[in-house]
């Protein structure tokens, strides 16, 4: 008999006399897919639940949960048991119903014993699963127990509306009830509830009044249409309450959501506007600009706009704009933009429009509004940076030569000394060089990395320098030291490269603070760390976890809590941990310099962990090494886990609908992109293919992989424009973004795996 086949009769066994339901302890679809999982629980369980649940992870997934609940019970570890068997239903939607049953059974006959360790939140995700069951009676004992627990925040204001909806579905009558829970937790949801609560029990001046709570929460929470109709229709057969100003103003919105916006005019136009508070102005004017947008009857906005200037606020008028410059941006509203959002408004989002706006209608002020837009908000800013350079580059495009030239020198001194100076600089080095000024060329190459060593223009700048310069040297005359001041004024030179990293590797020239002060914290810390032992905490405070595990894999339980909490002591030093990420070099005005990066920092920053498994797709698929380890740095930071939010998972951030149709030639069964070497290989096939349809191509094959390649069909005319400014020209931010840091990281694994991690 097989170990799963073993677990499997042991959970049928020892489950079958304890579940009011009848037990199906497999769950075919999901569980088939954890098979060596499950094997893999089968065989070190016998070691212990620490070891186990160590393997599983701190977060397992429903299915592994299932699996560990019900060793556990097997082996009468109740409360260990109950804890995973709880997990497993909170995920309900990874399971299959049957498997949520039976867990949802066995937890109810533990909770009749004693057990020790009771976590609330599971209590809470028991009485809301139960409740998704309409077992009302049994989500209540739930929600009864869990009360007597200290229940986080976070988890007490959910738990009163749920609270709230039980009465609601089981007694009507309990407002007063329904009312406290909504007043303690101040949500939405409950009003609501007891709104249709007393309007079902002819109860229509309480129903009156709790629709009208309703809706003074945000206008696009889930209740207000409910509590809108609600309202309406008490209203209807009860006129006993009055409809006030400041709520035709919220049922007018609501009518608007509706698109009902001959009711939404007619509420509006009933209300005495200057009887409102500036809230209530604010929101009345909101809501005539929004129908007025919706409708296209720029003559009303118009009126929105005046009553605007003339009746709110600043804080309040800059509210309105920007909620009006996202409205007419996403319509392509342009000339409205330009002519009903004032230029000097305070608002960030509606000055961007308005600087949109121009672009798109190429009026003649949109050069200097541009311009200021940039150097008073975010010139400074990735986002700033980029729509910046589009505009230097509409100027080359258009043939205005020294517009072009002197807008890139003003993005060049405004973002001086900051991660983005770097394209514009090298940009001005390419400028001077078509115009054969090589003195002005050389300055401006070589000054992106003096104000910009992290910028991913660094190395192609050496390499235009080298094409000038041409110098010819003898490599032996010089020493580690030396290297560096060379090759940043006579450019990358291929022979000093090798020479330079070798002596790193050898004898970690250029060291910094960094390292000897990680020592010096973990030394007073833990004394007796091994040096191999500190790289792993290191890692593990910049929470690279899977090299942490590499590096303190052999250390037993015991060990591995004292180096995790000599982590936690140390983890708000910024000169310690953090010291080589971004968010130092924001707060500390530092950037990460590649080239004087000590041995350990470099390791940290960009390891090359896989290597036979990378280098074996390498070879089968024709990829270079330095792109895959190149697009796994950005796709996943070498988290085999990781998960985006779009669905891609995996360390090569495959999405799984394409996995699997490259899964027809590769065969995994069961394809799982969690596991490295299908990750590394499904993801290298992908990355083949969209080389061979881009011949190679960098820029086309990273967009590709990001965007799709029907979207790199969409640009590859801007592409062919100009080569050089193609990436500067892609006009979604993420995919920009991407393509820069992609690229970046692909010269510098072409050095290091050249030159430092040799085989």
């Amino acid at each position: 008999m097989s170990k799963f086949s073993t677990f499997i009769a042991l959970a049928v066994i020892y489950l079958l006399p304890s579940c009011s339901t009848p037990v199906k302890a497999t769950s075919p679809n999901s569980l088939r897919d954890y098979q060596d999982e499950f094997e893999f629980f089968a065989e070190h369980y016998s070691s212990g639940y620490a070891e186990l649940k160590s393997k599983a992870g701190s977060q397992p997934s429903a299915v592994r949960a299932f699996a560990i609940g019900y060793f556990a019970f097997a082996n009468k570890d109740y409360a260990n048991a109950y804890r995973f068997l709880v997990r497993s239903i909170s995920r309900e939607n990874i399971i299959e119903a049957d498997s949520a049953d039976t867990a949802l059974a066995t937890v109810k006959k533990l909770l009749t014993g004693e057990i020790s360790e009771v976590a609330p939140e599971a209590v809470y995700y028991l009485a809301r699963t139960s409740f998704a069951r309409k077992n009302y009676t049994e989500a209540q004992e739930f929600t009864e127990l869990a009360e007597k627990f200290n229940i986080p925040d976070s988890l007490r204001r959910y738990l009163k509306i749920l609270q709230g909806n039980i009465i609601y579905e089981t007694d009507k009558s309990r407002l007063n009830d329904i009312e406290m829970l909504a007043k303690s937790a101040n949500e939405p949801e409950l009003y609501l509830r007891a709104g249709l609560a007393a309007e079902s029990i002819k109860n229509f001046s309480d129903a009156f009044r709790y629709f009208e709570k309703t809706l003074t929460f945000p206008e696009n929470d889930s209740t207000y249409l409910q509590a809108a109709s609600g309202l309406e229709r008490v209203d209807s057969r009860d006129r006993k309450n009055k409809v006030t100003d400041a709520l035709k103003v919220r049922l007018a919105e609501a009518h608007r959501i509706k698109n009902n916006h001959a009711k939404t005019k007619s509420l509006l136009n009933s209300v005495n506007v200057s009887a409102l508070n500036a809230e209530m102005k604010f929101f009345y004017y909101q809501t005539f600009e929004r129908s007025a947008i919706d409708r296209r009857s720029y003559s009303e906005l118009a009126q929105a706009v005046s009553g605007v200037e003339k009746n709110l606020p600043e804080k309040l008028k800059t509210e309105f704009y920007t909620d009006m410059g996202l409205r007419l941006r996403k319509k392509d509203r342009y000339i409205e933009i330009l002519k009903y959002i004032p230029a000097n408004t305070f608002s960030e989002e509606a000055r961007y429009a308005r600087v949109m706006a121009a672009y798109k209608e190429k009026t003649n002020d949109r050069d200097e509004e541009s311009l200021k837009y940039f150097q008073q908000f975010d010139a400074n800013s990735y986002y700033g940076e980029k729509n910046w350079m589009s505009l230097c580059i509409d100027y080359k495009l258009a043939g205005f030569t020294e517009k072009y030239r002197d807008c890139l020198t003003g993005l060049a001194n405004a973002t001086a000394k900051q991660t983005v100076s770097g394209g514009a600089r090298f940009h001005l080095g390419r400028y001077y060089l078509e115009n054969e000024n090589t003195e002005s060329a050389l300055q401006w190459f070589r000054s992106v990395y003096e104000n910009s060593p992290e910028n991913a223009y660094v190395l192609p700048a050496l390499e235009e320098i080298a094409g000038i310069v041409n110098e010819n040297f003898n490599a032996d005359d010089f020493t580690g030291e030396e290297i560096l001041p060379y090759l940043l004024k006579n450019g990358k030179n291929e022979t000093l490269l090798k020479k330079f990293w070798e002596q790193k590797k050898r004898d970690n020239i250029s060291v910094d603070a960094f390292w000897s002060t990680w020592n010096a914290e973990v030394d007073a810390c833990l004394p007796v760390a091994t040096e191999f032992q500190k790289k792993g905490m290191l890692f593990f405070g910049l929470y690279t976890r899977f090299l942490s595990d590499l590096y303190l894999g052999e250390l037993n339980e015991i060990q591995r809590n004292l180096a995790h909490s000599c982590v936690a002591r140390l983890s708000g030093k910024l000169s310690a941990i953090h010291y080589y990420t971004k968010l130092h070099a924001r707060y500390n005005k530092k950037q990460i310099d590649f080239f004087t990066l000590n041995r350990e920092a470099l390791e940290v920053l960009y390891p090359a962990p896989f290597r036979n498994l990378v280098s074996a797709a390498s070879s089968e698929f024709g990829v270079e090494e330095a792109r895959i380890y190149g697009l796994m740095k950005q796709e996943s930071g070498f988290n085999e886990k990781a998960h985006s939010y779009a669905g891609a998972r995996g360390l090569m951030q495959v999405m799984p609908a394409t996995a699997r149709v490259l899964n027809k030639r590769l065969r995994y069964n069961p394809l799982n992109l969690t596991i490295p070497v299908q990750s590394i290989r499904l993801g290298t096939k992908f990355y083949a293919d969209m080389q061979s349809i881009w011949n190679g191509n960098f820029d086309k094959v990273a967009v590709s992989y990001n965007a799709g390649p029907g979207r790199m069909q969409e640009w590859n005319s801007m592409y062919n424009e100009d080569p050089e400014l193609f990436i500067e020209r892609i006009p979604i931010h993420q995919t920009h973004h991407y393509l820069k840091t992609t690229r970046l990281n692909y010269d510098r694994y072409r050095i290091l795996l050249e030159y430092y991690y040799q085989k």
